[in-house]
């Protein structure tokens, strides 16, 4: 009985810690399936998270700045994050931090940071903190949450600490994500670059000392005039201007340069040559002296291209490779068509035509024509190349001049047209030493040629000339036998003139007026006279 009684009294015991053990553990299995159900569970995806400064290794030059990223790899579902960085404020200036683009791509966010530049005896402190706006699940991936920026106070290397890093995922209130840091180091360094020439130029940089590693450095040549950049020499090579040097410690370049030679080229338009004084090497500034020559029947008229101007000799200065044309034109005609006309009455008419042959580019002439005012008369112009232009006739002096212009034309040319008559009474005669025909010339004085690029080419009569001028116009009377009042037909007014005076002897009273019918000669007024009217009584002239 007493064994039973132990017995039934352990079972008890026993019974009783069950129902404690089970009391006690009630609201931990239910706060669990609470949990449960209010928390997402997250699954490693077996890329670990990672919280970096990004990049590990920075490089500046004393007063220069630069900017890491804080950056995040292989998150789920980030809701929000901060972050501490610390760094040693002997070396290092915080300037700016900005927020990063990863957590903004959920939607709208809060983004703070707070900078102490000295926040205690050795550290300066950059606090950074995001989150974003809302309900949200959250960003995936990898991204940059923030930049910071840096000012280089002095050399030596700062280690950029992260610390107190934190990351939160999409519960309510927000689940730490586990995750590791990689700091980074910034190096403040100085290193220098000596730049040296040979020959004459500078070179510029687009940055100054001192320089940190991984800087690239523009270095840029300047020859003087007349020189140019052969190569680069020390750690840098090549000949390319401007040219990149990556600085990866104390470094030294030296540009060479040399002098340019330059290649002058004579090209033709026409015939003729040229001959140059110096044929080279040619250098900047370097003085030649050119002169055409043009061949026969060819005039020098211009230089162009790279030289231009109407001088000949001509001296050009160097200043780089150079083009120069010297053109030559076929030396231009005038001429006066026809070159002659014989007129047999008095009042009767012609043409003079001045002809220009191998007009090149020509737009005016100017002349002045000059002719015998006894013999002839000028009556009339008429302009033919160009409508243009202006005719003045002196009749007392037997002088024409004036000037036509228009578009240029190359070529033959009709330029002007001058029209002409016989002025003067004149009888044919068979007495000793009288001149039945009379002669005079028609002629240009002076000529000008202008064409739109070079001076006129100019022509005066008894000079060397750069035009040339056909003969003289020869105008002659030539009077018909008989016909004593010019008229063209030997008829009964005629032989009426002769018998007026006949009889009329040399002394007598009239003989001054009768003397010029005086035909053969013989001082008398006679049958004879009368006979040579009546030998070619009823002849008509035609011109």
């Amino acid at each position: 009985m007493q064994l039973e009684g132990e017995t039934r009294l352990t079972r008890l015991k026993r019974y009783v810690v069950v129902c404690l053990f089970f009391i006690l553990l009630m609201p931990i299995v239910t706060a669990q399936v609470s949990l449960t159900k209010s928390m997402t569970v997250h699954v490693d995806s077996g890329d670990p998270t990672t919280v970096a400064i990004n990049p590990t290794d920075s490089y500046a030059a004393i007063g220069g700045t630069f900017t890491v990223n804080v950056n995040v790899t292989n998150v789920d579902k980030l809701t929000g994050w901060q972050f501490t960085v610390y760094f040693l404020k002997s070396i290092l200036n915080c300037t700016n931090v900005t927020e990063g683009s990863f957590l903004k791509t959920a939607g709208s966010t809060y983004f703070g940071d707070i900078i102490s530049n000295n926040y205690n005896g050795t550290y300066g402190r950059v606090v950074a903190y995001d989150t974003l706006l809302g309900t949200t699940g959250g960003v995936n991936g990898s991204g940059v949450l923030a930049s910071i920026t840096f000012k280089a106070l002095s050399l030596g290397d700062s280690p950029l600490h992260l610390a107190d890093t934190k990351l939160g995922d999409e519960n309510i209130p927000p689940q730490p994500i586990n995750h590791s840091t990689m700091d980074g180091t910034a190096h403040v360094q100085g290193f220098s670059l000596t730049v040296s020439t040979i020959g004459n130029g500078t070179v510029s940089l687009n940055a100054s000392q001192p320089y940190y590693f991984g800087q690239h450095v523009k270095l840029s040549a300047s020859p003087d005039t007349g020189w140019c950049l052969q190569f680069w020499t020390g750690n840098l090579s090549g000949s390319a201007n401007p040219a990149v040097l990556t600085i990866t410690g104390n470094m030294a370049v030296t540009a060479h340069f040399a002098v340019v030679s330059y290649t002058l080229t004579i090209c033709y338009v026409g015939m003729g040559g040229v001959a140059r004084n110096n044929t080279g090497p040619y250098y900047y500034g370097t003085h030649v002296e050119l002169t055409a020559f043009p061949t026969s029947g060819w005039l020098f008229r211009y230089w162009s291209g790279n030289f231009t101007g109407f001088s000949n000799p001509a001296t050009l200065v160097i200043t780089g490779n150079t083009n120069v044309t010297v053109n030559f034109m076929p030396k231009p005609t005038l001429k006066m068509s026809p070159s002659s006309t014989t007129c047999g009455i008095y009042g009767q008419g012609f043409t003079v035509k001045i002809m220009l042959y191998n007009a090149s580019n020509t737009q005016g002439f100017e002349f002045q024509v000059r002719y015998n005012a006894t013999l002839l008369q000028c009556t009339g112009w008429t302009l033919n190349a160009w409508a243009s232009g202006s005719v003045t006739i002196n009749g007392g002096s037997g002088v024409i001049s004036g000037y036509t212009s228009g578009s240029p034309k190359n070529g033959t040319l009709t330029l002007i047209t001058l029209t002409f008559q016989a002025a003067y009474h004149h009888i044919w005669k068979t007495a000793p030493g009288w001149v039945n025909n009379l002669t005079a010339p028609i002629f240009l004085q002076m000529a000008n040629l202008s064409c739109p690029i070079g001076s006129k080419l100019i022509y005066t009569r008894g000079n060397p000339n750069q035009i040339n001028v056909g003969p003289d116009f020869i105008y002659t009377f030539s009077p018909i036998p008989g016909d004593v009042n010019n008229d063209g037909t030997v008829d009964i007014y005629d032989l009426r003139t002769v018998a007026v005076y006949f009889n009329v002897k040399d002394g007598d009273p009239s003989w001054p007026q009768a003397s010029y019918y005086d035909l053969d000669g013989n001082l008398s007024i006679d049958v004879f006279d009368l006979r040579t009217v009546g030998a070619n009584f009823g002849y008509t002239y035609i011109p």
